[in-house]
């Protein structure tokens, strides 16, 4: 089973900047994403995960958020027990980023 990494939001901000390919799942309910989200995030739910997952391959690079962390580390660590092999979990969430 791959290791779920966790990452700050300056990590996160820092390979954003140098332009990494990774895709930032937000997997907050729809109406938590419309009020505030990572520009470029893509809204799945968590109860929709596990369907969307199908649709992007093993080695992509995955960024999970939630709004505090609890529920992105959960989908990271289920991603990487189906066998998604690049998996982080945004450790303090958008409430973290909000704060800021």
């Amino acid at each position: 089973m791959s290791t779920v990494r966790t990452l700050t939001y300056a990590e996160l901000a820092d390979m954003r900047s140098r332009g990494e390919d990774l895709t930032i799942v937000d997997v907050r309910e729809r109406h938590e994403f419309e009020q505030s989200n990572i520009d470029g995030s893509r809204c799945v739910p968590l109860t929709e995960l596990g369907a969307w997952l199908g649709s992007v391959g093993f080695d992509e690079p995955l960024v999970f958020v939630c709004k505090v962390g609890q529920r992105s580390l959960q989908a990271a660590t289920f991603a990487a027990s189906v066998g998604y092999r690049n998996v982080s979990s945004l450790d303090t969430g958008m409430k973290r980023i909000a704060d800021e």
